[in-house]
């Protein structure tokens, strides 16, 4: 067994904080095998008579979670992680297809960019043979995220990332009247009962205190539990009926003087995240690690996490695909056991649960009522994926397209924008409708 690393960037993103040491000794490992390869993105094939892997990616966790796999399966393969700067990731496959040069076995399809890369049409039907992924096994809310336009599922979700809203438990108690979630959930069963509350908190501080520190997250929880697409399958724009209704609503909260301004992850909104005037934040099954707990250190303990009124979203994510001209038959077949012992086994979910603190793609283990027993975080004082499996049962996603990074990275901020400088949601729609069509530039209407 051999690992190499190739050159690229640092990861854009770490999985779990907890990962240093781990990771440490993994880079260690990697430098240690590494060979003249590794400059070029990988062989087809080892001398050592094993199957060359290649993994592209930004968090060499990922090379961890190979690394368990190898340890565990003991396949006959030299695995090389090449690292892949996250914002540059879309561009380099799209050049080594065009150039015809070696593609990845195993790639990253991270959600803001998932669309653009599904549209490529490179990468394999995984419920072909020789793969034989069965759907039924993956998390019902997970598989409008891993489909393409063809209905074809073509990678598998590394850690679900389904959204609640995180809670401070002091300001809850003291405003709301309790911090336990479930009573809280039950006084939060509408948005129009958050705004109703939302109106009582603002009474009684005197205006001080917020339900949301930003336009920016409500309005992404409102939108995202609409299943509209962006777009129709006839090809024509269908904004307006996937963004006005949540747009509405979190105009009515904005109005309502119940939504602070500060912009999503800008330093005053992380700074908000251990202080004392917002009682609500957008909570992905990743937030906890890598923007709660950094951002208020000293606040053990002092958080809760609930499933919004209208259930949970999505919010991210990373698939693992194939790519149908990577390396050879042989490599790609390793790649999918990969995959499939990582996202789609018991062993692998027991893996990313006692690694990564989290839940993983495969469905039928969640049978097991006593799967996530004993896992209390520490900082939460609570059970992280216990809760988070509860919200995954009622998420709402829609269809993947190849417009989504210019609907959610450029559009959907320029709407919340709007929402600040008080436009009519009908202005507000027209807008963006416009401005749709000349981003995307091929609408039909």
């Amino acid at each position: 067994m051999r690992i190499r690393k190739g050159k690229g960037n640092t990861m854009k993103q770490p999985m779990k904080k907890y990962f240093s040491a781990a990771l440490c000794l993994f880079a260690l490992s990697t430098m240690l095998f590494a060979s003249a390869c590794s400059n070029t993105g990988g062989a087809d094939s080892g001398g050592d008579g094993a199957v060359d892997v290649v993994m592209w990616g930004w968090g060499e966790e990922w090379g961890f979670a190979f690394e368990a796999y190898m340890e565990a399966e003991a396949p006959d393969v030299n695995f090389e992680y090449v690292a892949v700067d996250g914002d540059e990731y879309v561009q380099k496959l799209q050049a080594a297809v065009s150039a015809g040069t070696r593609l990845p076995d195993i790639a990253a399809l991270e959600m803001d960019s998932r669309g653009q890369l599904m549209s490529l049409g490179i990468f394999e039907n995984l419920e072909s043979p020789p793969y034989g992924l069965d759907r039924s096994e993956i998390m019902d809310f997970l598989i409008p995220l891993c489909t393409n336009s063809e209905g074809q599922v073509v990678g598998v979700e590394t850690q679900p990332a389904p959204g609640g809203l995180a809670y401070r438990r002091e300001l809850a108690k003291e405003y709301l009247g309790t911090d336990d979630p479930s009573e809280l959930e039950s006084k939060l069963q509408t948005w129009d009962d958050f705004i109703a509350l939302g109106k009582e908190v603002k009474e009684k501080s005197g205006g001080k205190v917020y339900m949301f520190a930003s336009i920016d997250e409500a309005a992404f929880i409102l939108t995202s539990q609409n299943s509209q697409p962006f777009v129709t399958e006839d090809g024509k724009s269908n904004l307006t009926a996937a963004l006005k209704g949540g747009f509405e609503t979190t105009k009515e909260m904005y109005d309502a003087g119940i939504v602070d301004v500060l912009g999503d992850q800008t330093p005053a909104w992380n700074a908000s995240l251990s202080g004392g005037e917002h009682i609500f934040y957008a909570c992905p099954t990743w937030y906890p690690f890598y923007v709660i707990e950094p951002n208020d250190p000293e606040g053990i303990g002092q958080w809760g996490i609930i499933s919004p009124p209208g259930g949970g979203y999505n919010m991210g994510g990373t698939l693992f695909g194939i790519p149908s001209e990577a390396g050879t038959e042989a490599s790609r077949l390793e790649a999918w056991k990969f995959i499939k012992w990582l996202t789609l086994s018991e062993a692998g979910a027991e893996w990313i649960r006692d690694n990564w603190d989290s839940a993983s793609s495969y469905k039928p283990i969640y049978s097991d009522p006593g799967f996530f027993e004993g896992q209390v975080n520490p900082y939460f004082e609570m059970n992280l994926p216990e809760a988070f499996l509860r919200i995954s049962q009622d998420v709402t996603t829609r269809p993947i397209t190849k417009y989504d990074t210019i609907v959610v990275d450029e559009l959907m901020p320029q709407g919340y924008r709007d929402i600040e400088a008080g436009k009519s949601v009908d202005e507000i729609m027209a807008g963006l409708e416009k401005s749709f069509k000349e981003q995307a530039g091929d609408l039909k209407g």
